[in-house]
């Protein structure tokens, strides 16, 4: 199977998430709202929380809410674009240590990082990408980077393959 298949988390939630957020969608105790451009969020005076958009649509809810931000195609990266080369698929362009090829010193890490077909956003796949950042960066500064070197080091042991079929964590 391809990294990229239809098992790689990186794509698609697992069974097991997809069938837990279908039950709370389903229940009410989750609301999603696309495409809103929240300028505020503040303490109601009931102690929930009020979020304001820009086109003054307001909620009033009892839980803090979640941001999800990014999911664009480009994701953060876009709000700096001009930083980045891009591929003619829409994809940063990266040095194998995950720097920009247009503006050294600025390292990406998170879920637009790819490599060949290897898409690095699952958390355990991006997760591994933070040693590699950090070596090229201690490496850079002459400092030693020993610790991160080790199966336990500084970002802790990386991936688990047993973790879904064709997946490349």
């Amino acid at each position: 199977m391809e990294p990229d298949g239809p098992y790689d988390p990186s794509l698609a939630l697992s069974p097991y998430s997809r069938e837990r957020l279908t039950g709370a969608l389903e229940s009410g105790r989750l609301e999603i709202e696309f495409g809103v451009d929240v300028v505020s969020v503040s303490r109601s005076e009931h102690g929930g929380f009020r979020i304001r958009a820009a086109d003054d649509r307001r909620w009033d809810v009892a839980e803090p809410p979640i941001l999800g931000t990014g999911f664009l195609k480009g994701g953060g990266a876009n709000q700096i674009a001009h930083l980045w080369d891009w591929s003619d698929e829409g994809h940063v362009e990266l040095t194998e240590s995950d720097e920009s090829t247009r503006t050294p010193g600025l390292f990406l890490v998170g879920p637009q990082v790819r490599h060949d077909r290897r898409i690095f956003c699952f958390i355990y796949k991006f997760r591994q990408r933070f040693g590699l950042v950090a070596e090229e960066v201690a490496f850079r500064l002459g400092l030693d980077a020993g610790a991160l070197q080790s199966a336990d080091g500084a970002w802790g042991p990386f991936g688990n393959r047993d973790c879904c079929e064709g997946c490349e964590c």
